[in-house]
């Protein structure tokens, strides 16, 4: 397969599909830093979700993260599936979808979450933090 392969599941080459520009978080991220209620921030680059949320947990905490909770953007699909990678490898590479982890005071994700997606970011709810070995677990 060459960079210049057009699939169907990419809407275009796979070259242009890897040099997809990813999204800008700081415009929509910047009116909530210094809020006392969001207490930590992962931007999800290599290492994926294993290495980039664990950054974030103090001691005692483990994020329970739920993969159906989004559906991950074609090309990770494409690279799983051409790459026979497992769940576990394509999310320790890869972001699969989810630039940017926030963790942030239960109580406050609800207003956090609406402040967020009222500046286009797209926000949800992906998981949790437990009280658990230091770590992130995919369910």
């Amino acid at each position: 397969m060459y960079f210049d392969t057009h699939l169907p599941e990419l809407g275009g080459t796979v070259g242009e599909a890897l040099l997809k520009v990813h999204r800008e978080y700081l415009t929509a991220l910047e009116p909530f830093l210094g809020n006392e209620r969001l207490h930590g921030l992962a931007h999800i680059t290599g290492g994926g979700i294993f290495d980039n949320v664990q950054r974030v947990l103090p001691e005692g905490c483990r994020a329970v993260v739920e993969k159906a909770s989004w559906d991950p953007l074609p090309i990770f699909k494409t690279l799983v599936r051409l790459g026979n990678l497992s769940d576990e490898e394509a999310y320790r590479v890869f972001n699969m979808g989810i630039g940017m982890v926030l963790a942030v005071d239960p109580d406050a994700a609800d207003d956090l979450l609406r402040g967020l997606n009222e500046s286009s970011a797209g926000a949800r709810v992906i998981g949790e933090i437990r009280p658990g070995d230091r770590g992130v677990e995919l369910v």
